[in-house]
């Protein structure tokens, strides 16, 4: 009986560690989850403090370029003023050449299906943007400049095309106003010939366009860059 009794009293035992040993792996697991969702909410706040952070940052890089553009703005409408106080009468009075079948990729006819020409008068199809030999200032959709390439035969809604001399140097200085060479293509580069001027406005240039040379139909081109 006594054996019998031991026994009973060791199987006990073991049960007994069996229990605390589940008791403590169940406290270990709810442990490591609490530390896992503390972790984790502690993560999910650094994530927003970093999201604030970028957020301001975000705000601050906004409000300093639009504060540059600000100043930028200013300093252009100042230099602006500047120059309207030194720049020649022909920045400001000047005819729009704007016809945008004038482009040197343009075809031999204008808008209307005609060839067209830079005279008045004469009974042709005159350029609706022409006013006889004045200045203008090319501007869009015709383009920016007159190009200083030989634009050929049958361009710029003509059948002959009229261009500046490539030898003829556009003015480097704000204000400056040179005289230029003009070119008409025809048969061959360069076949008639005449005399422009051409000022530098800062932004843009103006011409004094004399009434073509040649007969019509002959017209000046137009073009978005001086040279290509």
């Amino acid at each position: 009986r006594k054996s019998l009794t031991n026994i009973r009293v060791m199987l006990s035992k073991i049960g007994s560690a069996r229990t605390n040993s589940t008791t403590i792996q169940t406290c270990t697991n709810q442990d490591q989850s609490s530390i896992m969702m503390e972790l984790s909410k502690q993560q999910i706040s650094l994530d927003l403090q970093r999201y604030e952070i970028e957020q301001k940052r975000l705000a601050i890089d906004t409000d300093r370029v639009n504060f540059e553009k600000e100043i930028l703005k200013k300093l252009s409408e100042s230099e602006t003023g500047k120059l309207e106080g030194r720049l020649p009468e022909e920045c400001y009075k000047y005819n729009l050449m704007d016809d945008p079948t004038r482009q040197f990729t343009r075809g031999n006819t204008m808008a209307n299906g005609k060839w067209g020409c830079d005279m008045v008068d004469q009974g042709v199809s005159t350029s609706p943007d022409w006013k006889n030999a004045a200045w203008y200032r090319i501007v869009p959709p015709a383009g920016l400049v007159i190009p200083q390439f030989p634009t050929g035969e049958g361009h710029c809604g003509a059948h002959i095309s009229g261009y500046m001399k490539p030898t003829s140097k556009p003015p480097s200085t704000v204000g400056l106003n040179v005289a230029i060479e003009l070119c008409f293509d025809y048969q061959s580069t360069c076949q008639y010939t005449g005399k422009g001027y051409m000022t530098n406005c800062g932004s843009y240039y103006v011409y004094w366009l004399p009434q073509v040379p040649s007969y019509c139909y002959t017209r000046y081109c137009t073009s978005n860059v001086l040279n290509i």
